[in-house]
């Protein structure tokens, strides 16, 4: 028997508004995890998205009982460990000689265009009455 059966026959109509309150947030986090998963099946290699799929699927079920849940919640633990390891040694990399070639140049091309744009922004002369700039103004 389910977690949330459970107790609506443990807890009768007492328990209901207890559900009611839980059972919005249960489906939330669950769509939050799914949106997870699926940022990391775009982005990630296979191997990163292989652990989080493990972890995922190893999540423990609410239905469980007290002693299967805490061995379930044990290898969660486990199964997340390995997916963060996963993604660590995905992001960390060394930086080849041309990449950091790129960044300086970017920079260089960013601090130069706030430079000049600075120094415009500085020489521009004062805005002229609309009547001066119109072609035959009065």
């Amino acid at each position: 028997m389910g977690t949330i059966n459970r107790m609506h026959h443990e807890g009768g109509e007492a328990a209901e508004p207890h559900i009611q309150e839980v059972l919005p947030d249960t489906r939330h986090a669950g769509n939050e995890v799914l949106a997870a998963l699926d940022g990391i099946r775009v982005c990630a290699p296979d191997y990163v998205i292989d652990q989080a799929e493990a972890a995922a699927q190893s999540f423990p079920n609410v239905d469980l009982e007290p002693e299967a849940f805490s061995k379930a919640g044990a290898l969660y633990l486990k199964k997340k460990a390995l997916f963060i390891d996963s993604v660590r040694r995905d992001l960390a990399y060394g930086a080849a000689w041309w990449q950091l070639w790129r960044k300086a140049k970017e920079k260089w091309f960013v601090w130069r265009h706030y430079s000049e744009q600075k120094q415009s922004d500085a020489g521009e002369p004062e805005s002229a009455p609309v009547s001066a700039v119109r072609p035959g103004g009065s």
